[in-house]
This record gives C-alpha cells, sequence and structure tokens, in this order.
C-alpha cells in the first residue's frame, strides 16, 4: 500500500502507562455503563412493555448489522498503521471520515425498503429508520478514537466515551418519556448520538488532529478497503453472529419473546465490558511483544490471559446461575419479565466463552490468521442460523441459547486448536505486523 502523505499533527500527546490506561477507561466506562445499563433495561422495560421492548431490541440488532458496511475493518486497520505512523492520522481519518458517512448514508435511504421486504408497518419502520441513525453514528464516533487509541492517550477516549453515553442517555429518555414508543426512543439516542459525533470530530480537529478534505483520495481509500478485507470479514461475519437471534426470534416467535431474550442478553453484554477494557488497553504490549518476535512472553500473556479472564468469567456466570430472576426482578418486577430471569441461568455460560474468544481472536490475527478465522466464523454463522431455524419453534429463546452456546464453544475450541500449531514454531516470531493487526473484535459488539 502506498504510503500516506504526511501532515503536521495539531498536538503529540505523551504516551501515557498501561496503568494509566487501564485505570482512566475502567473509570470512564464505570461512570456510564451502569446507567446505560439502567437505561436500555429497566426504564425501557418498563416504559414501553415486552412486546414494545422486542421491537426496540431487534431494529437495534438489524441497524447494527446494516451499518457495519461502513467499516468492514478499517477502524482496526487505520488504528494500527496511525499507531506506526503518527503523521499519517490525517489522510486516514479525512479518508474514511467522508467515506463511512457515504456509505452510512445509503445505508440509511435504503433502510425504508429493508423494512418493507420484511413486512413491517409504519411504526416499526420508522423505528428501525431511527436504528440504523444511531448505529451509523455509532461508527463515526470511532474515528475520532482511532487517534486516542492509536497514540495510546486513553484519557481521552474515556473523557469521549462519557460525553456520548450522557447525550446519548439523555436523548433517548427524553424521546421515551415523551412519545412512549420504540421509535420516539431511537430518535432521542440518534440525536444525542449525531451530537457526540459532531463535537467528538470538532475536539480532535482542533486539538488533536486536523480533518483535511484536501487529503481525500478515492484511490487511497480504495486501498484501505481492500487491505482490511480479511478482517473485515470476520468483523462482519461475528457481528451477524451476536445479532441475528432477535431478529430471527421476532419472525418465528413474535416481539415478546424477543424481548425476554433481548433483557437477558442486555444483561450479558454488560458482563462483557470488563474483558473488553482489558484486551484494548493491552494492545500497546501486544504490539510490543509482536514487533520484538518475543514468543515466549507472548504465550506467557496469552495463557494468563486465559486463565484469568475465564477463571473469572467462571465465577461471574456461577453467581449470576443463583441470581438471574432477582437481577431481573429488580429491573423490572412486572411479572412478564420473569422468563427472562430464567433464561439469564442459562445464557450467562455463554461469558466464559466469550471472554476466552477475546484472548485468542488477538493471538490469531497476530498469527496472520485471517482467512480461517473469517471461514471459521462463516460455519458457526451458517450453523447458527440452521439450529435457530431448527430449535426456536420447539424451545424458543432456549433454542436460540443452546444454538450460541454450541457454536461460540466451536469457535473457542477452532481457535484454541489452531493456535497450538504455532508454539514452537520459530517463524511465528518472524511474522510482520503487515499481515495482521493488533486491534480487537468483539463478538457481542457493543450498543
Amino acid at each position: 500500500m502506498d504510503k500516506p502523505p504526511s501532515t503536521k499533527l495539531a498536538y503529540s500527546p505523551p504516551r501515557a502507562s498501561l496503568l494509566s490506561n487501564f485505570m482512566w477507561m475502567t473509570a470512564g466506562n464505570a461512570t456510564v455503563k451502569p446507567l446505560w445499563f439502567l437505561f436500555v433495561t429497566a426504564l425501557c422495560m418498563r416504559v414501553l412493555g415486552p412486546a414494545a421492548y422486542g421491537i426496540f431490541t431487534s431494529v437495534l440488532a438489524l441497524a447494527m448489522i446494516l451499518t457495519l458496511l461502513g467499516d468492514l475493518g478499517t477502524t482496526a486497520w487505520a488504528t494500527r498503521e496511525v499507531a506506526r505512523a503518527h503523521e499519517s492520522a490525517s489522510s486516514y481519518l479525512t479518508n474514511l471520515f467522508v467515506g463511512r458517512l457515504s456509505i452510512e448514508v445509503v445505508v440509511i435511504c435504503t433502510a425504508p425498503l429493508i423494512a418493507m421486504l420484511l413486512g413491517y408497518d409504519r411504526a416499526t419502520t420508522l423505528a428501525l429508520v431511527a436504528a440504523c441513525l444511531y448505529a451509523a453514528g455509532l461508527k463515526l464516533i470511532l474515528l475520532p478514537r482511532v487517534a486516542f487509541r492509536a497514540f495510546e492517550v486513553f484519557r481521552y477516549e474515556a473523557i469521549s466515551i462519557v460525553a456520548e453515553r450522557t447525550l446519548v442517555i439523555a436523548g433517548g429518555t427524553t424521546g421515551l418519556l415523551t412519545t412512549r414508543t420504540p421509535e420516539g426512543a431511537l430518535f432521542g439516542m440518534a440525536a444525542g448520538m449525531g451530537l457526540a459525533v459532531l463535537l467528538n470530530s470538532l475536539w480532535v480537529h482542533k486539538r488533536l488532529v486536523p480533518f483535511q478534505p484536501n487529503l481525500f483520495d478515492l484511490r487511497f481509500l480504495y486501498r484501505v478497503h481492500r487491505n482490511a478485507l480479511p478482517l473485515g470479514t470476520y468483523v462482519l461475519l461475528a457481528i451477524v453472529y451476536g445479532r441475528v437471534a432477535p431478529i430471527l426470534l421476532v419472525q418465528l416467535e413474535g416481539e415478546v419473546t424477543a424481548g425476554l431474550y433481548g433483557v437477558a442478553a442486555r444483561v450479558l453484554e454488560l458482563l462483557t465490558a470488563l474483558p473488553l477494557i482489558l484486551n484494548q488497553v493491552l494492545l500497546p504490549r501486544l504490539t510490543a511483544l509482536h514487533k520484538d518476535g518475543d514468543s515466549e512472553a507472548l504465550y506467557r500473556l496469552i495463557d494468563w490471559g486465559l486463565f484469568l479472564g475465564m477463571g473469572g468469567a467462571i465465577c461471574v456466570a456461577a453467581i449470576f446461575t443463583f441470581l438471574g430472576p432477582t437481577i431481573i426482578h429488580l429491573l423490572d418486577p412486572n411479572p412478564a419479565y420473569a422468563p427472562a430471569g430464567q433464561l439469564l441461568r442459562v445464557l450467562i455460560w455463554v461469558l466464559p466463552l466469550i471472554t476466552g474468544t477475546m484472548v485468542l481472536t488477538q493471538a490469531m490475527i497476530a498469527a496472520a490468521e485471517l482467512r480461517f478465522i473469517a471461514v471459521l466464523m462463516t460455519g458457526a454463522l451458517l450453523l447458527f442460523l440452521v439450529l435457530n431455524i431448527l430449535l426456536i419453534p420447539h424451545f424458543s429463546y432456549y433454542g436460540t441459547t443452546a444454538g450460541l452456546l454450541v457454536c461460540q464453544a466451536i469457535v473457542f475450541v477452532g481457535m484454541l486448536l489452531r493456535l497450538r500449531r504455532h508454539r514452537g514454531r520459530p517463524k511465528y516470531a518472524s511474522i510482520s505486523l503487515s499481515s495482521g493487526t493488533c486491534s480487537y473484535v468483539q463478538p457481542e459488539g457493543s450498543l
């Protein structure tokens, strides 16, 4: 790939320590994640009811899949490239912002057509359009954070997360309480996200990396997407795999069933926050080990990551097996939501597998196994779809949960066995960073 034009940075911040980055990210997420969780579960559950909450959950899941076309691995690729050459930041951010915005506009304009094909009524169609606006904002706000992560100044990202979630919660709460409909809540969330994207972009432009329209180059943008395509394929498959369940449940069982599954899935999503933070903060250390070819230290870090991460996740899963119904009751005492508590007792056991897959995904990408993980995820997704179609009519959301457990176990074991082939191979230490990226991809995604 041709070298992008070099530009002067508005400000080059000093690199922070791993501990400082971890503390900043933990503090930022701890400040707003519980509030976000309460909004998207307790408040929305109580105001909307099971059926409307099922619509809320399913259109968000569909919107997250549709708007993936604006990313396809380019965020991870740009983060790695800017980390290696800070002076290229303006080229990457300018080109990706223009390209991503253009793609998301097309996606939003086609949302009504997709809604019509799925047989949605007018209100659900509006909800899907609003969800696409919100999800598109999520993809756009990742671009300012490319600079934060590449420069290893996670305090900026922590502040960005707090500001974004605060604006989205405020907008969503206003829309929810004013209209008491899924589309009202989603349009409010989209408005808050739009303001967050604008403020983050302006701050980065003025203080860190200037956006320069004269650097836009369609050929450069094409090359970035082409090089990021293997990782982007995996990202796309992983997010579809993680988000398709509510869509299938709505089509096969109805909105109430999808809503109950969505409640339990939100609790699971919240619990993946800490493993995700650890993976993000450890990226600089992993990058250094890859670059230095220190295979022994690299595998030691992977082993400890698996041991501590999965060990902690198993303990959490055991606790939630007993407390699942109590957690759901605290979110909303409405008896209509009680089945979600029993479902959570089973669904929570996906957490250890997700946590282990987080660590192994890093290792597989570093080992230039992008094609393998893309093929593995393709097989898992196809199997998951088949299992859902076969099991949902008989076992409802428990069929979806069983399918998820089976497929997540296959992905984890497949990566683990493939990684074992690299142990003890001297050539692994010489693998160039150009063959992969050190950015973590979360299978479940984040709303």
